[in-house]
Parts: structure tokens; C-alpha cells; sequence
């Protein structure tokens, strides 16, 4: 083989291996999805609409404490199918949609009041309350006298506990005027 020949076919395979990695990165970057979507993602932020636009996804949101003061959170409702009620909109955080099965607890957020509903809806109550505030802290990444500032309700159905049920809110365990469970 003469030294021009070796030096097109080293340049050839130079320009493949080439084209193969920028495809791959090209991949990487443009080709990725969000979680849950079939929309892929701009390496810039946002989500790249069919006609090149892009739409802006904020990564935190502001939820009201009880006094009114804004809490800035992380945006816990990206991606999150809303349901709208005569009562108002609401996303499920966390929970059964349809079987109650596998699960202790389940989170609701009402946009309208920037209240967080939690319903227990397994025994033991007091175990399935800790995981709850568990989730609800790392979720929102608050302190816990900040998760005391928000709008919460905890409350457990009769089927549950009849004796609980009654409670308007139980309320965080860590919170003033908790309702000490078993």
C-alpha cells in the first residue's frame, strides 16, 4: 500500500469515527426526554416545543405559610397532572390514584389555598404520620418550623381509625397543638 492510499484511508476512518461521535453526543444533548414526557429537553433549560419554541419550567415555586408569607419551594408540581374540582385545583404528590394497596399516606396539594392535605390511610397511624412528614420534608426541602408555617391538614378516614377521624387536623408531630397518636 502506498503512503497516499494509507493516508485516505487513515483520514476516511478519521471522518467515521468522527461523524459516530458527534452523532452520539448530538443524541445526548437533543435527543433526551423528561421524565414522564415525550418532549425532549433543550440542553439550555425548558422544554423544546414541535415548532422550536421552548416552553420555561421553573425549578422552584412559592407556597404560602398560614401568615401569608410567600415559601419558596421546589417545584414539586412540574410534570404533575392537575385535577380540577368545584373545589379547586389539586395534584397528587404522593399516593394511591386508585388502590389504597401498598401505600400508608397520600399528599395532595390545593393550588387555591396553597394548602398540602395529607391522609393517612394505613395502621399504625403514628408510623404512617412519620413517613408522611418524612416525605413531605425532603420533598419541599423545609426545615421543620418551616413545614409548621404552611397551610397542612392531616386527618385519617373512619375506616382507619374512627377514633381519630374526628380530628379536624391532626397536624404535624412536631408542630404546637399536634395530636399525639398511637
Amino acid at each position: 500500500m502506498t503512503k497516499q492510499r494509507l493516508i485516505i484511508v487513515v483520514a476516511v476512518v478519521l471522518i467515521v469515527l468522527s461523524i459516530g461521535v458527534l452523532g452520539y453526543v448530538g443524541l445526548q444533548m437533543f435527543g433526551r426526554q423528561s421524565p414522564g414526557s415525550t418532549q425532549p429537553l433543550n440542553p439550555f433549560g425548558g422544554i423544546l416545543n414541535p415548532g422550536g419554541s421552548t416552553t420555561y419550567v421553573p425549578k422552584t415555586m412559592s407556597v404560602h405559610a398560614r401568615s401569608g408569607e410567600a415559601v419558596m419551594v421546589p417545584n414539586v408540581l412540574s410534570g404533575k397532572e392537575p385535577l380540577d374540582t368545584p373545589g379547586g385545583r389539586f395534584y397528587n404528590l404522593y399516593g394511591p390514584e386508585y388502590s389504597t394497596e401498598g401505600f400508608t399516606f397520600s399528599i395532595q396539594y390545593s393550588e387555591s389555598d396553597s394548602q398540602f392535605l395529607i391522609i393517612l390511610i394505613a395502621e399504625p397511624i403514628g408510623a404512617a404520620r412519620l413517613e408522611a412528614q418524612t416525605y413531605l420534608r425532603n420533598l419541599l426541602a423545609l426545615s421543620d418550623s418551616e413545614l409548621c408555617s404552611l397551610n397542612t391538614i392531616i386527618s385519617v378516614t373512619p375506616d382507619v381509625s374512627e377514633v381519630y377521624s374526628q380530628y379536624e387536623n391532626l397536624g404535624l408531630s412536631f408542630c404546637p397543638g399536634a395530636v399525639k397518636l398511637p
